[in-house]
């Protein structure tokens, strides 16, 4: 549970990072990977505290990615660590930063505005999310300015997520 009276830079937080096999995995891998990291580690499934990264790679036209040097890497709060280690990673410590980047920032709205052809109208689905991002900045008191970067989509269980590339 998230004690909303704290600040999150309170938090000590860490990144597990390990090496991973295999040579591709589809661009679209997020819901499949924490899929896979749930199953092994049901401890893992469904808390507020953990951050999955997005594995890196090289886009081929089948749209899948080259993994041979990529890394998973989980981020979660330091007393949360030995929820991650049965996953055999190494120990990498963050370094702050002024300018916060989210290759996919997903906020929950009624639904993405539509234009009059059916399809996701980007502007005022930008307005609905920056609001959105604004509004849970100020009840985390957090402040700074939103750049919303590219739409993005993703498919969980065979539903699209949209969401924006974020950069705070």
């Amino acid at each position: 549970m998230v004690d909303r009276n704290k600040s999150l830079s309170d938090e000590p937080v860490i990144d597990l990072s390990f090496t991973i096999s295999g040579s591709s995995v589809p661009v679209d891998h997020g819901y499949a990977l924490y899929s896979s990291i749930s199953r092994i580690l049901p401890a893992l499934h469904g808390p507020s505290w953990l951050g999955i990264h997005p594995l890196s790679g090289s886009r081929t036209p089948e749209a899948l990615l080259l993994t041979r040097t990529s890394r998973l890497t989980l981020r979660l709060p330091v007393e949360k660590i030995t929820e991650g280690l049965p996953l055999a990673p190494s120990v990498r410590a963050l370094k702050p930063s002024a300018t916060l980047v989210s290759r996919q920032a997903i906020v929950k709205l009624t639904s993405f505005p539509l234009s009059s052809k059916g399809r996701v109208d980007e502007s005022l689905a930008r307005n609905g999310v920056e609001r959105e991002l604004r509004r849970q900045m100020e009840r985390l008191d957090a402040s700074g300015r939103i750049t919303l970067g590219a739409l993005r989509e993703l498919r969980v269980a065979g539903k699209r997520v949209l969401g924006f590339a974020v950069r705070f």
